[in-house]
């Protein structure tokens, strides 16, 4: 069950509520030379890792974990918000397109802007926090097009946010 559509493109679907591969998703995990950014990639990760943490993450009241899948079938990504501190109206952002082929066509966008629309109407959430490291340009562009201002910034990462009393553009 699609949770958002935008466009007929993407679908972004709760992991918690469906079936799928995760044998793309341990690719992603182990392709050190394409997913570079991601800060988990190894290539010794193994299939009960990944099993593991998704069972915790699916589970916890405050984390929304999804899958961004190309209509409803082809799993391409996740984005979650993790951890969602309900008192504060506050989270942090969590997102990758693991499937290298498909970067760059705007998915993420879409994905960005469908759980941040999500987050202000549904979870009631008021800010959204994201951390990049500062030489992934393409998803600082990204975060920065869907109205992320830079935060904060070290020696490797870049500390975004992103206040949600402004409307989110579909």
């Amino acid at each position: 069950m699609s949770i958002f559509k935008l466009y007929e493109s993407i679908a972004i679907q709760d992991l918690a509520q469906i079936e799928f591969d995760k044998s793309d998703y341990l690719g992603w995990l182990r392709d050190v030379k394409n997913n570079r950014f991601i800060e988990s990639v190894r290539l010794d990760y193994t299939l009960f890792e990944l099993e593991t943490y998704l069972k915790t993450k699916i589970n916890a009241p405050d984390v929304k974990f999804w899958g961004i899948f190309l209509g409803s079938k082809k799993f391409i990504g996740t984005i979650k918000l993790e951890p969602i501190d309900w008192e504060n109206q506050t989270a942090w952002l969590g997102m990758m397109i693991g499937d290298p082929s498909e970067r760059g066509k705007g998915y993420g966008s879409q994905a960005l802007k469908l759980v941040l629309n999500y987050a202000a109407k549904n979870l009631l959430l008021r800010e959204i926090f994201l951390g990049v490291h500062r030489d992934n340009t393409p998803a600082i562009r990204v975060y920065k097009k869907s109205g992320f201002e830079v935060h904060k910034v070290n020696e490797s990462q870049i500390t975004m946010k992103r206040e949600l009393t402004t409307p989110i553009e579909l």
